[in-house]
Parts: C-alpha cells; sequence; structure tokens
C-alpha cells in the first residue's frame, strides 16, 4: 500500500511528511519571536487568521539555519490537536511511497533523540527520510505548544467576549439614539402642530375683525 508524502529539503537532504497531516504548504512569512521559548521554536505568526509557532527543522537536526529565500516553505500540520507550523528550505512536490521501497531506520542511529525519523524510502537511486510527526516534537517542546495553543484559545475567547460585548453596547448606543431621534421627531411635529393651530386661530381671529370693520 503507497503513502502519500509531502517531500521537502533541508540542504541537500530531502524529507517526507505525511500529507494526510499537513494541512497547508504556504510560503514563509514574518515570525515573531518567543521569549522563552524553547530552541526550536523560533516564533510565531498569523497565517489567515490563525495564530501558530513555527518550528525550526534545522535546529532540530542540529544543522546551521540559512536566510530566508523564496523557495523557503511553511508546512503546517495538525496533530493531537496541535497545530505547528515546519520552516523549510523548499518542497520538492507531493509523491506516493510504495511501502515496499520504505526500509526501518538502521539500529544504530535509532535513539530517544531520532525517534521522529520513521524509515528511509529509497526513490530512484536518493534516499529519502520520512518523518513521524507525533515524534519530532520533544515533551518539553509538546508542552510548550499546548500551553501556548491553550492561551491562544482563551485569547481568542476573551477577544470574543470583548467583541460580543463592543457589540452589545453600540446595539444599546443605536437604540438610544434611535428612541432620542424618535423623541425629537415627535417634539417637533408637537411643535408644528402647535404652532400650525396658532396661525389658524390668528388667520380667524384676522377674518373676524376685518368682517366687523366692513360691517361697521
Amino acid at each position: 500500500m503507497a503513502t502519500k508524502q509531502v517531500i521537502f529539503k533541508l540542504g541537500n537532504e530531502e524529507y517526507g511528511m505525511d500529507i494526510s497531516l499537513v494541512t497547508t504548504i504556504s510560503g514563509y512569512t514574518r515570525v515573531v519571536p518567543i521569549p522563552n521559548a524553547p530552541a526550536c521554536i523560533i516564533g510565531i505568526l498569523n497565517l489567515r487568521g490563525d495564530v501558530i509557532p513555527v518550528y525550526s527543522l534545522r535546529k532540530k537536526f542540529r544543522m546551521p539555519e540559512v536566510e530566508v529565500t523564496e523557495g523557503t516553505q511553511l508546512l503546517v500540520t495538525k496533530c493531537n490537536n496541535m497545530q505547528v507550523g515546519y520552516k523549510v528550505d523548499s518542497v520538492s512536490g507531493i509523491i506516493a511511497i510504495e511501502e515496499e521501497s520504505i526500509c526501518a531506520m538502521p539500529v544504530i542511529v535509532k535513539t530517544r533523540e531520532t525517534s521522529y525519523a520513521m524509515g528511509v524510502a529509497n526513490q530512484k537511486d536518493r534516499l529519502v527520510v520520512l518523518l513521524d510527526i507525533p515524534h519530532i516534537l520533544s515533551e518539553q517542546e509538546a508542552e510548550a505548544v499546548k500551553e501556548f495553543a491553550e492561551e491562544n484559545e482563551r485569547a481568542e475567547e476573551k477577544k470574543k467576549e470583548e467583541q460580543k460585548k463592543k457589540e452589545e453596547q453600540k446595539k444599546k448606543e443605536e437604540e438610544r439614539k434611535r428612541k432620542e431621534k424618535e423623541k425629537a421627531a415627535k417634539e417637533n411635529a408637537e411643535k408644528n402642530k402647535n404652532m400650525e393651530e396658532m396661525r389658524e386661530e390668528n388667520e380667524i381671529q384676522e377674518a373676524a375683525e376685518k368682517n366687523k370693520e366692513a360691517e361697521e
């Protein structure tokens, strides 16, 4: 059975992520650093309204960081209710890899720190390291991302509550203005009515005086 993988590069090496866990592939944009964050979490960014942590796979793999280029991409994944953006040098494409072409990682390199490497695929004489997304983050990093997600959720709820209050206040203000406008319109109509009645009374009185003068 074939597995579909998003193939990306870090330097000259190729890696794969299960496409079923990748929600977005986008260009890399400005990242806001987070003070005291774990070393591999380089900051946060706003992606279409979602604030997500950005993770450096280069730091994870102990590779030197490089300058951001037009090819730099962000692979956004959602796993264990956590959304994370992984910074990669470039994305090569999406390919289907047959199960028989995947080999287990050599025992000599299998450690707790490399538990994220689930296997190696041989693709046309090139090796692609397949990553196990749930195991990329260390316990500390996963906890930091979880706390961030919870804090962000609380902030979003607070923002929604504040927005709701603003809308309610706006409605109350609009209702107050409407009532004031109706009251002013009613008072103005009453005033005009009184003035019209006074004008009619004056006209009647003037007409009566003219008739009296004519009779004399």
